[in-house]
C-alpha cells in the first residue's frame, strides 16, 4: 500500500509540475548562445531528471504493450487498453516505437494538455450561454453513435469546432499572439526597423473584437 501511494504521488507531482518546468527551462536555455544550449539544458534544468522519473513510471507499461503486440502479432489484441499510450503506438513508425520516444511524446502531450485555456474558457462560455449546450450535446452524441470515439468523429463535429474557435476568438489566452523573436535586423515597408533580439507579437484582442473587421 505504501509503495503504491508513493508511486501515485510521484506521478501526480510530475504531471502537475512538468509543464511549468518546460517553460522555465526554455527561458534558461535561451539565455545562452546556440553552442551552449545543449549543455545548459542538461546541467541547469530539471528536464533530465523529469525524463528519468517519467521513464520509471511509463517504461514498464510501454514495454508490456510492445510485448503484447509481439505475442499476438498485431496491434489489435484482446484486452488492449483504450488510452493515450495505445493511440501513440497505433500511429508510431518503426523508429518511433521506443520507450524513450514514446515517453517524450507523452510528456509533450502533457504540456499541451495542462498549459491551455481553451477548454476552461469554453466551460465559461457554456455557463454564460446554456442555450448552446443541447445542440452541441446532440451533435456529439449523434456523431459518436455513428463513428465511435475516433479521430474521424471529432473531425465531423462541426458545431463543436465552431464553438471552440469562437471561444478562442472571443476570450483568447492572452493579449498577444504569434510572439516571435527577431533573429536579424528587419525593416518593415513603412520604414519601421526592428533590431535583432527584439520580441514582437500581434495584438489579438484588438483584432478579434474590431467591429469594423467583424
Amino acid at each position: 500500500m505504501t509503495t503504491r501511494l508513493s508511486y501515485s504521488t510521484g506521478a501526480k507531482d510530475l504531471n502537475t509540475n512538468f509543464a511549468v518546468e518546460v517553460f522555465i527551462s526554455a527561458m534558461i536555455i535561451n539565455l545562452f548562445p546556440a553552442f551552449l544550449k545543449p549543455i545548459a539544458g542538461r546541467v541547469l534544468t530539471r528536464m533530465p531528471s523529469s525524463m528519468k522519473r517519467a521513464t520509471k513510471h511509463l517504461a514498464p507499461i510501454i514495454e508490456e504493450r510492445l510485448a503484447r503486440e509481439s505475442e499476438y502479432g498485431s496491434k489489435d489484441w484482446l484486452g488492449k487498453p483504450n488510452d493515450v499510450i495505445s493511440w501513440l503506438l497505433d500511429e508510431a513508425k518503426n523508429e518511433q516505437r521506443t520507450v524513450s520516444d514514446l515517453v517524450t511524446r507523452i510528456l509533450a502531450i502533457e504540456v499541451a494538455a495542462i498549459h491551455t485555456t481553451a477548454f476552461c474558457n469554453a466551460l465559461y462560455q457554456l455557463a454564460a450561454h446554456p442555450e448552446v449546450i443541447v445542440p452541441l450535446r446532440e451533435e456529439v452524441e449523434a456523431t459518436v453513435e455513428e463513428f465511435g470515439w475516433t479521430k474521424e468523429a471529432v473531425g465531423k463535429m462541426r458545431k463543436l469546432d465552431s464553438f471552440m474557435k469562437e471561444t478562442l476568438r472571443f476570450s483568447g489566452g492572452g493579449g498577444l499572439v504569434n510572439t516571435r523573436k527577431v533573429m536579424q535586423d528587419f525593416t518593415f515597408s513603412d520604414g519601421t526597423i526592428v533590431p535583432a533580439g527584439t520580441t514582437i507579437g500581434m495584438a489579438a484582442y484588438m483584432h478579434h473584437h474590431d467591429e469594423v473587421r467583424g
